[in-house]
């Protein structure tokens, strides 16, 4: 996967730097506990739901990068994690199509993990699990001594409380969201390994999604086309086309 600022499998710590960027989980009544202050999901990727909260977490992390984009054009070095190609294409797309692409490609490609076998080490997700909560406790005792943002740490607490509280995020919410990591980062060095291309596993998985999006005006403006078209754009420079 494309280790950029958009990056959808992200660590507390990132998280913050994101402004509380939720990742997108199946909401599976089998796997999912769903809280009162869950929002309904605007759309199925092949029958797993897609929270609308996500969503909007989402739009707002994209928002606030934009605007990192344009405060670092500046910079004669630019983001070396962003090709410029890349960055003209996140800069002339709607926040809200780039989520929804993304949001679809990172579910599409888990559920492809699943089926492929690429399950997570139940030790290791309850043994990040626990350092990510000790790690998210000191940050918000003392953000500014540890370089970050009030605000940016005041939202994430809004996500936790938002998700059901302390023990409802840790118990349930984020140990899927390692779960779902791991699983990813198996498949991404089992295809590299394999000497195949993590963008056609990538393009694979999303063309052959069946996306079902329940209310398309609460996404507006964004559609599936767009976001398709969005995903092309940037794959296409990632492979030199």
């Amino acid at each position: 996967m494309l280790r950029s600022k958009f990056t959808v499998f992200l660590t507390v710590f990132a998280l913050i730097l994101m402004t509380g960027a939720f990742t997108a989980l199946s909401a599976d009544s089998e796997n999912r506990t769903t809280t009162a202050a869950d929002i309904d999901a605007f759309a199925l990727v092949n029958g797993d739901e897609v929270l609308e909260s996500d969503f909007r977490s989402r739009v707002a992390s994209i928002q606030q990068n934009v605007m990192n984009l344009g405060a670092d054009s500046e910079d004669p070095l630019g983001d070396p994690m962003i090709p410029p190609e890349v960055r003209e294409i996140i800069e002339s797309t709607s926040p809200e199509t780039i989520a929804l692409a993304s949001l679809i490609v990172d579910m599409a490609i888990f559920q492809e993990a699943e089926a492929r076998g690429h399950l997570p080490d139940e030790e290791l997700v309850a043994q990040q699990v626990e350092q990510e909560r000790m790690l998210f406790e000191m940050i918000e005792e003392n953000p500014e001594q540890l370089g970050f943002e009030v605000s940016a740490v005041e939202q994430y607490r809004e996500s936790i409380d938002e998700a059901g509280g302390d023990d409802v995020y840790w118990d349930e919410f984020f140990p899927q969201v390692i779960e779902q990591q791991q699983a990813v980062q198996q498949f991404q060095i089992a295809t590299a390994e394999a000497g195949e291309s993590w963008t056609d596993m990538q393009r694979e998985a999303f063309e052959s999604a069946d996306v079902q999006i329940r209310d398309p005006e609460s996404i507006a403006p964004a559609t599936v086309a767009d976001a398709r078209e969005y995903l092309q754009r940037v794959w296409d420079v990632q492979q030199g086309s």
